[in-house]
């Protein structure tokens, strides 16, 4: 899964964001920080 998280300054900066990447499977948790207004994206692909 690549995971675009915003910035602690995403409300002032919209390029402020983080972009990670992790293997995942059905029991996968994570907090994520939304600054106000904004949100989070997340790109999921089934490994070959």
């Amino acid at each position: 899964m690549t995971l675009y998280v915003d910035g602690r300054n995403a409300d002032k900066n919209a390029i402020d964001f983080k972009q990670t990447k992790i293997v995942v499977d059905n029991t996968y948790k994570q907090k994520i920080y939304l600054a106000k207004g904004v949100g989070f994206a997340a790109m999921i692909k089934a490994q070959k």
